[in-house]
């Protein structure tokens, strides 16, 4: 019995579909790869900027707070009713804690 081969020709074409299929495959692996690279810092920029707010936004938040508690202070409290022409907002206190 005689056994040819005569798929070896194929195989040969086979091969270069398979060599040309890797090689497609790398470069989406690698175009892959840097789209997530160039995803992964805007990222980090983003929280970075948004980490940036949330600390100005505290401090604000702390000067604000401050501020109106200086304003429930009984020596404010008196400087606004005269400011305002109101004696003691007419009867009621925005500072009840230090009426005694």
């Amino acid at each position: 019995m005689d056994f040819e081969v005569p798929l070896l020709n194929e195989n040969d074409g086979n091969i270069e579909k398979a060599e040309a299929c890797t090689k497609e495959l790398e470069n989406v692996r690698i175009q892959t790869t840097t789209w997530l690279i160039f995803f992964e810092l805007n990222i980090c920029s983003m929280l970075r900027r948004k980490h940036e707010e949330a600390k100005e936004l505290l401090v604000r938040a702390i000067v604000t707070n401050n501020s109106l508690l200086m304003l429930d202070h009984p020596l404010y409290e008196e400087k606004i009713s005269f400011l305002c022409g109101h004696p003691r907002l007419a009867g009621a206190s925005l500072s009840k804690k230090y009426d005694a």
